[in-house]
């Protein structure tokens, strides 16, 4: 689990490692596109620290989310990224290849 500081909608976030069965949910997401992978990644290691509730229920939130928060979303994605272990991914590189 990451303890960076991430916060969202004036939370902290901690990011968390998600499953193999989430594994399959990611590798289908970036097949879809990038963006899709990301905050596939995002919603499923993104969980609140108070209470551990899930941030994001699934990637369509995300996408829901306000335009001007896209910086914000992308550097948490990345987080999650790196906590599960797709630092490559995150770096700009083919994701799980």
């Amino acid at each position: 689990m990451s303890n960076a500081a991430h916060t969202w909608g004036g939370r902290a976030v901690a990011f968390k490692d998600f499953t193999v069965k989430d594994l399959d949910a990611v590798r289908t997401a970036f097949g879809v596109d990038n963006a899709r992978g990301m905050w596939t990644v995002l919603s499923l290691s993104a969980f609140y620290s108070d209470d551990g509730e899930r941030v994001f229920t699934d990637a369509d939130v995300v996408q829901a989310s306000p335009a001007r928060m896209a910086r914000v979303l992308t550097d948490m994605a990345l987080e999650a990224m790196k906590v599960n272990g797709m630092d490559a991914a995150a770096d700009g590189e083919a994701p799980l290849a």
